[in-house]
């Protein structure tokens, strides 16, 4: 099945859910959420946060002159199951709490108050929605909130890409731009990838409170550019993870509305907002190919003669990586793996055809392009390499090396056609003519979400030394 994949279609991995339903053990006492039970006492949860909301702060009315505070969370141990938690107390005690933990924190509570949902759908309109029929309280004399300590924190996290509603009862962005007026004002899901993350910014409400918010540029095969905004604080430090063309995220509970200011519709988030990156489904992972194929054009387009005449080490390219920082330069470096030489003589991953309108890649056995917005009816019989690299320098090593189109057949003196013709073997005394070779090469270095300390790193001229 396509959900069991452990990559996504570039090969960064993601944690797998747990099939079946199984849920990982984090204590011999601990109740999953699907097993809770109005009357069940001295409960314990562990699970991965979803979603949490900022802290509200009101006049506590038996102690006049003295505010109290409250915030939800919303917490999921398995892939079918996620509940809100209220935390209540004195305005000390609960910004304290909220400061010790965020999305995609795992989280023990224990003791907490269940009662079921209310049949009132004004209430439901400040928390997430959750599929089971209760909700959880703590306050601060019954309950405990705490990070998790035990040592399978991987397991629980396999869960914050699993879908938490129908994974196609979402809207593109195309059909909320020609919807327009018709959907004002209401709360949608939207599948759409990160095409910029702007800056942290910092604004006072209309009730003098200050407030941190964040925009978002959105993309996906229908429209070039959405905007979104976070209001949420701890959406805004989520975004901090986010990556141009890497990540692919699934919202539910936005507000679309049409911007006097931007003069077309846009999204914001709010309380019932969750917020999914590179969620494990058919249509996420199709979206991100996409995105990566529209990076790749975009990559074509920039003027490679404005790489800086820099002679970079491999583990100041992984710095830059680690400060989420896009570098470019040049690289002395030994070739250590090359993937010219697999076994599918007809169809190899190492070549691959170009769409002339697009430039989005397809598979030599391919008749038309792929991806989705492209006009052209038929690909040309013209052949490029798809050829990634590992290398090596005395600083350290880095993968994911992808050879700009043009670049390798001058390395390799051979052409994608003539590559082709090529057996197993003869494929093979090729690879080693580059392997474990020195090369000289110009570079740009992207980032990635999901390999903080790997970088994709593209090739624009390479050349053995």
């Amino acid at each position: 099945m396509f959900g069991t994949q452990q990559t996504w279609p570039d090969g960064a991995g993601f944690a797998q859910q747990q099939s079946g339903g199984d849920k990982p053990e984090a204590a011999t006492n601990r109740t999953p959420i699907g097993q809770l039970s109005l009357g069940l006492n001295d409960v314990v949860l562990v699970g991965i946060v979803l979603a949490k909301q900022s802290v509200k702060s009101f006049p506590d009315r038996k102690n006049p002159g003295s505010e109290r505070s409250c915030f939800t969370f919303t917490l999921r141990d398995s892939p079918e199951d996620y509940i809100n938690i209220t935390c209540w107390g004195s305005s000390h005690y609960i910004k304290d709490l909220a400061q010790q933990f965020k999305i995609s924190d795992v989280v023990e509570v224990r003791s907490p108050n269940i009662s079921s949902k209310s049949d009132n759908p004004s209430e439901d309109r400040w928390r997430p929605s959750t599929p089971g029929p209760f909700q959880l309280s703590v306050n601060e004399n019954r309950g405990l909130v705490k990070l998790f300590s035990g040592w399978n924190h991987n397991e629980f996290r396999a869960f914050s890409n699993a879908p938490i509603s129908n994974v196609s009862d979402y809207y593109t962005l195309g059909d909320i731009v020609l919807a327009g007026d018709k959907i004002n004002q209401q709360l949608v899901n939207i599948l759409a990838a990160v095409k910029q993350v702007k800056p942290v910014r910092e604004i006072r409400s209309r009730t003098g409170q200050d407030m941190k918010c964040r925009d978002v540029t959105l993309f996906d095969s229908t429209v070039p550019a959405f905007h979104l905004t976070l209001w949420n604080e701890d959406l805004v430090e989520l975004a901090d993870s986010w990556m141009p063309h890497e990540n692919v995220l699934f919202l539910t509970g936005v507000k679309v509305a049409m911007s006097t200011y931007h003069n077309e519709m846009t999204a914001s988030s709010g309380v019932k907002t969750i917020v999914l990156t590179n969620p494990d489904t058919v249509d996420a992972h199709e979206l991100y190919q996409y995105a990566q194929g529209q990076e790749v054009m975009s990559d074509l387009d920039g003027d490679l003669t404005a790489i800086p005449d820099q002679v970079l080490t491999i583990q100041e390219i992984m710095e830059s990586a680690t400060n989420k920082k896009k570098i470019s330069g040049h690289l002395e470096a030994a070739v250590i793996a090359i993937n010219i030489d697999d076994e599918n003589l007809a169809n190899p991953t190492c070549i691959c055809k170009r769409c002339p309108s697009c430039k989005f890649k397809a598979k030599v056995s391919d008749q038309k392009c792929s991806s989705p917005t492209c006009q052209s009816e038929t690909l040309p019989t013209d052949l490029d390499f798809n050829i990634q690299l590992t290398l090596a320098d005395a600083s350290g090593s880095i993968e994911r090396c992808f050879l700009m189109p043009g670049v390798a057949a001058p390395l390799l003196g051979c052409m994608p056609e003539k590559f082709l013709e090529l057996h197993y073997d003869a494929r093979t005394t090729l690879k080693w003519r580059v392997l474990m070779e020195r090369v000289h090469l110009t570079f740009i270095a992207t980032p990635q979400a999901e390999r903080q300390n790997q970088p994709t790193c593209r090739i624009a001229s390479i050349t053995l030394i």
